[in-house]
């Protein structure tokens, strides 16, 4: 009996101290780069006035307009945001070596978007939900997923962090999707990140 008692005590004590956040934070670690949210702001919500959803400095608060065109299939209003970013591989050879290499070791696993930071570079009155979508089986049973979920990877730069490549698809349902790769150039004059081009890479 005693040694039952002892067996317990231990296993008791394992499962206090195997704290399922802190192995959820290891495996997807977050995003800390207040220069990612700059981008993923100038990506997601392209069009919206600048203030600290587009610029780093938030005590800029102007109200002109940022000339970055929006995706074709990626919705800027309302939607659901995939809070793990996406495994990419770029192969594009043509992109400074740089930001290839950047987006590959940032890319390689899985990361969680900050809620806090992301909220802090989200538009006043923007219909964005941060999810933590089911992974998908082959298995899964075709279903419609509501308003759809955009997936984003994070942002690989150049030496000076003022060119970015980041990877985005939209899925409104297992069979209807698109995905982009999308280049951003970051503004001398005030900072802010803009989308110069975009590559269709994914269609479902």
């Amino acid at each position: 009996m005693r040694a039952c008692i002892m067996i317990l005590s231990i296993c008791t004590g394992i499962l206090l101290n195997a704290s399922p956040s802190s192995h959820a934070s290891e495996d997807n670690p977050l995003i800390t780069d207040d220069e990612e949210y700059a981008v993923f702001a100038a990506l997601l919500f392209p069009g919206t006035p600048k203030s600290a959803a587009n610029i780093i400095d938030p005590a800029r608060k102007d109200s002109t307009f940022l000339n970055s065109p929006s995706l074709d299939g990626i919705p800027s209003d309302f939607f659901n945001l995939s809070r793990r970013t996406s495994v990419r591989l770029l192969t594009n050879k043509k992109l400074d070596r740089t930001i290839v290499d950047d987006f590959n070791r940032k890319n390689s696993t899985e990361y969680q978007i900050d809620p806090d930071k992301f909220a802090a570079v989200t538009p006043k009155g923007s219909g964005v939900t941060l999810i933590t979508p089911k992974r998908f089986s082959m298995d899964d049973k075709p279903r419609r997923t509501g308003p759809g979920t955009t997936y984003i990877s994070r942002p690989g730069f150049n030496r000076t962090r003022t060119e970015a490549v980041i990877e985005v698809s939209h899925v409104a349902d297992p069979e209807m999707g698109i995905g982009y790769q999308v280049m951003l150039n970051k503004s001398p004059q005030d900072g802010t990140w803009r989308i110069v081009d975009a590559i269709v890479n994914r269609m479902y």
